[in-house]
C-alpha cells in the first residue's frame, strides 16, 4: 500500500460519511455519551476531524444526521462540491464498488470501507485498483485490528514467554462474512496467510451472500478451527493456545483472559493452565469506532499509511470465497 514521507500535517482531515445507516449514524443515535459505535460520532469527537457532510438517498437518515451534527447532507456523492481528505462509506456491501467510483472526482486522500470490502473478489479487485491508480490510501473496518490493546497481544506473549502460537479455536454465529471475517483478519495480522483452507462441516445459508460452516486454515506450524453457532444469542470468540500459555477472547473478542502454565501442585511432571498474575490490558469496544478514526488520523497527519489493510481485506474475503463456494485453493489468495 501507499508509504508516503513528509511533514505532520495538523489540519483538519475533512471527512464525508457515505451511508447513513446502524454503522454510519444509526447505532449512536441513543447511545450513552462515552460510547462510539458509528463513523459520525467518532468524527465530532476526535479532534483531528472535520465532519464536512453526510450522504444518504434517504431523506429521513439525512435530516437525523443534520439535526446531530449541524452540517450539510446529499443524496449523492456527486453532489458535493468541496475539498474532502477522507471518505467513510457505510453503504451496504452491494454499493461499495459505486460510492469508491463516484469518490475519486473529490479526490480523497484515503477511502475506509465497511467490512467485507466487497460481495465477491472481482468487485474487490476493482476497489483496490481504483485507489491505486489514484494513490488512495484504502481502510476496512474490521476494528479489531485498529484496538491498540488487541494490536499489543503479540507483544503480551513475547513479554511473557509464552512461545509460538499451536492452535487456535474459533466459535462464531451470524455468518463467515458477516462476523468470522473480523477473527480471520486478524489473524493475517498474527500469522500471515494460511497456506491451506478446508470446510469440515455442514455448510447453512445465512443471508443472500453468507453462510455458516465448519472449516479451518493452516499456517506454518498452527491450524485454526471455525465452529459456527446458530442459537438465540450471538457469539464471537477466540481462544489461542500457545506453547507455555493461553489467550482466551471472548465476548465478541472484548474481554481477554491470559493463562500461564504452573507445576500442577498435587501430580509430579504435569503441567497445567490458571489465570496468569498478569493480564493483557482489555480492548475498548464501548469506543471501538474511535480507536479506527484514531489509527487513521496518525497514517494521514503523518502521510504514512501504516494501518492500510485493504490486502489484508482481501485476502480475508479470498478466504471467505473460498469456504462459501467451496474451493480450497489457499496458493490462489491475493
Amino acid at each position: 500500500m501507499l508509504s508516503k514521507s513528509g511533514p505532520h500535517n495538523t489540519d483538519p482531515i475533512r471527512t464525508a460519511v457515505i451511508g447513513l445507516g446502524n454503522i454510519g449514524l444509526g447505532y449512536d443515535l441513543d447511545s450513552k455519551r462515552d460510547t462510539i459505535f458509528t463513523h459520525t460520532k467518532a468524527c465530532l469527537r476526535h479532534n483531528a476531524f472535520e465532519l464536512v457532510a453526510g450522504v444518504d438517498p434517504d431523506k429521513q437518515k439525512r435530516a437525523a444526521f443534520t439535526k446531530i451534527t449541524n452540517k450539510d447532507t446529499y443524496a449523492n456523492i456527486n453532489d458535493i462540491k468541496v475539498r474532502i481528505d477522507l471518505i467513510i462509506i457505510a453503504t451496504p456491501t452491494p454499493y461499495h464498488g459505486e460510492a469508491v467510483e463516484k469518490s475519486i472526482q473529490l479526490s480523497p486522500k484515503a477511502i475506509l470501507i465497511e467490512k467485507p470490502i466487497a460481495n465477491n473478489i472481482h468487485e474487490a479487485e476493482k476497489i483496490i485498483n481504483i485507489c491505486n491508480t489514484h494513490n488512495i490510501a484504502l481502510y476496512i473496518n474490521y476494528f479489531r485490528n485498529f484496538d491498540p490493546n488487541i494490536i499489543a497481544i503479540n507483544n503480551f506473549i513475547v513479554e511473557n514467554n509464552y512461545g509460538p502460537f499451536r492452535h487456535i479455536i474459533c466459535n462464531y454465529s451470524r455468518g463467515i462474512l458477516n462476523n468470522a471475517s473480523h477473527m480471520i483478519s486478524l489473524l493475517l495480522t498474527f500469522l500471515g496467510k494460511p497456506h491451506t483452507i478446508k470446510k469440515i462441516g455442514g455448510r447453512h445459508p445465512f443471508g443472500a451472500h453468507d453462510i455458516n460452516a465448519s472449516f479451518m486454515l493452516g499456517f506454518n506450524g498452527v491450524t485454526a478451527y471455525f465452529f459456527p453457532l446458530d442459537e438465540r444469542y450471538d457469539l464471537v470468540e477466540m481462544d489461542i493456545f500457545l506453547q507455555a500459555g493461553r489467550l482466551r477472547l471472548e465476548n465478541y473478542c472484548e474481554d481477554i483472559t491470559a493463562f500461564s502454565m504452573r507445576q500442577d501442585p498435587y501430580y509430579a511432571g504435569y503441567n497445567r493452565l490458571i489465570p496468569a498474575e498478569r493480564q493483557p490490558k482489555q480492548p475498548d469496544f464501548l469506543r471501538y469506532q474511535y480507536h479506527v478514526m484514531d489509527r487513521l488520523a496518525k497514517d494521514m497527519q503523518n502521510e504514512m499509511y501504516e494501518y492500510a489493510n485493504g490486502d489484508n481485506a482481501m485476502t480475508t474475503l479470498d478466504i471467505c470465497q473460498a469456504i462459501i463456494h467451496e474451493t480450497t485453493d489457499a496458493d490462489s489468495l491475493q
